[in-house]
This record gives C-alpha cells, structure tokens and sequence, in this order.
C-alpha cells in the first residue's frame, strides 16, 4: 500500500473544530488529500478518524462504524444549544429526581429510537444547515430520524457543590450525570442529554463530550495533533482494511488482482474471514478484496453470476 494512504486515530483537544484538525494535517502531509470521518464539535474532544489518500473513499464506512462516548450531562438547566455554547437557563423543578429514577428513565432510550437532532446541528433542512438557520433567528424543527443505542452506564450521579472546581454557580444544587454510551452512527448525544431532561421534567444541558472509540479505532491508540510532524504522520497511518473489519475479506493472486484494479468482475477467490470456501455470500453483499493481506477494492458480490463487481479500487504495491 502506497506509505501516505492509511487512517489516522487523532485525539481531537477541546477547543478547536474537525475542520481545524483537517486543515492542520493537510498543511504537514504536502498535498496529500485529508479527510475526517465524524465531526466532533469544539466543545468536545476524543477519537477523531483521519483518511488519507485514496483511504478517503472508505469514509463512509469509517462513519458507519459504532461509537462510544463519555458525556457528562447536568439536570435542572436548558440551553438553545443542548449544550454549553449556547446560553444557559436553570430551571424551577424541585425536588430533583433522584438516581433510581435516573437509571430507569435511562434504560428507555436503549434499543432503536426515534431522535430528533439539536436546533444547532449540521442536518440540512431544505438544503440548509440547521445551525445557519437557528443563528439567523428562523424557528428549526429537524425531521426526527431513527438511531440505535446499544448501551447506557451510568457512572456517576452527584448533587454539585461549590467547593467542586470549576464550578458556575447557576449549576450548584443541580446533579450532574456521567454516562458510557454505546451508540450506532447518527445519534446525537445532546438529543440524548435534551430528551433526557424533558421526560425527567427538570431539562439536561450536556456540559462535556469525549469519543472514546469508533469501531476498533480506541481512545488508547490515539494520537495528539501537535505531536504529528511532515514525516513521522506516516508512521502512524494504519491501513486501509483496518475501516472495514465488519465486512467478509477475500484474497485474490496476482492475476486477478490487474482484472479488479481494471474494474473488471472476478469469479473465483479465496475467503479470509468468518467461514472456509468462498460461497454463501447474500446478493448484493459488500466484501474487502485483499491482495497480499493489503485491501485492494470494496466489490459486491452478484449472486446470478457468482461474481464480485469492484466498486471502490485502491492502490497496492
């Protein structure tokens, strides 16, 4: 695989937008396109995914890939925004709900949800941002859309004291909320923080935001933006196969791999992963080609013609 194609696993700090995180790696990796999989907002911070090269083209399935987020939520307050960034309200609701309470009302958004996405968000009403149109003052009602949430920990449930550090002082008295989330693609966690607080009765403002994981790809193995240089950015690319470990592999010689690279359908391979042989793929089936261990194309697997069609094509050595 060429040396400069290859995902990297940046820890995003707090404070600056994907976007900023794009434009820093494009300026060190001379030319070479850079793209991210995942926006992560300002205020939070974690598991960034970087493509680089042709590995763009595997975005979308580094975006389908599962999530999980360490968020921090405080109950008896509203926002705009669902979060800090927008103007803060606290609310009259006594007494707070206690943490039994919490834990069952919890348990209700595990499963496939129907979530309405933030005011401020980046989903396109009429062709429009969200976001650009809360901030010109029009009234914004995304479209709820379906999302999963495979799990929710909570982790620690306490009541907010003044000598707590930092600490505003609208927050003191109101509980504030840890929580693990497991999460398919698509779900926002400030929907999760809003939606929490109106069936609780006393609004959620979600306060902080870390991604710890995207797929394989774990806040353990990341890497800080300024520690990346004009050379050793490359040191740290993991392969392109490493954006699809759900997907059955197959590996192909030398002969077949000019036929795939041409965009040409193969007819017979060797199967990598999950069963021996190379048959029981279902019609329309998305499989990694794999050429010495390296992935050279996304195919389908056509099951009239028992023939997998290549769709996205990668350079290997």
């Amino acid at each position: 695989m060429h040396h400069t194609v290859g995902i990297l696993n940046i820890y995003k700090p707090i404070g600056i937008s994907s976007r900023n995180v794009v434009d820093r790696l494009q300026s060190i990796t001379s030319g070479v396109k850079v793209g991210h999989a995942g926006t992560l907002d300002p205020l939070a911070c974690g598991v960034l995914l970087v493509a680089t090269g042709s590995a763009t083209r595997l975005i979308p399935y580094l975006q389908a890939q599962p999530k999980h987020y360490r968020a921090t939520f405080v109950l008896g307050m509203r926002s705009e925004t669902d979060d800090l960034e927008g103007p803060l309200f606290s609310m009259d609701c006594e007494p707070l709900p206690d943490r039994e309470t919490v834990e069952r009302t919890l348990r209700e958004f595990v499963g496939p949800i129907k979530q309405r996405p933030p005011c401020y968000s980046a989903v396109h009403i009429n062709g429009v941002r969200a976001y650009q149109r809360a901030r010109r003052g029009e009234s914004v009602e995304p479209e709820p859309k379906w999302v999963e949430i495979f799990e929710i920990k909570l982790l620690k449930f306490c009541v907010i004291a003044e000598c707590q550090a930092p600490v505003r002082q609208d927050m003191v008295g109101k509980i504030e909320l840890q929580l693990d989330i497991h999460c398919a693609k698509g779900t926002y966690i400030r929907s999760v923080s809003r939606d929490l607080g109106d069936r609780l009765g006393c609004g959620a403002v979600m306060t902080a935001l870390e991604r710890r994981a995207i797929g394989n790809f774990e806040i353990s193995g990341s890497t800080v933006l300024a520690a990346l240089g004009e050379e050793d950015w490359k040191t740290r690319l993991s392969p392109p196969v490493s954006a699809v470990p759900h997907l059955s592999h197959v590996a192909v010689n030398s002969e077949q791999k000019s036929r795939v690279i041409c965009g040409l359908p193969i007819l017979k391979w060797v199967r990598v992963n999950r069963n021996e042989g190379w048959d029981g793929f279902e019609n329309g089936e998305e499989l990694g080609v794999l050429y010495k261990k390296e992935l050279l194309a996304i195919a389908k697997f056509h099951e009239e013609t028992q023939q997998l069609l290549p769709r996205r094509v990668f350079p290997v050595s």
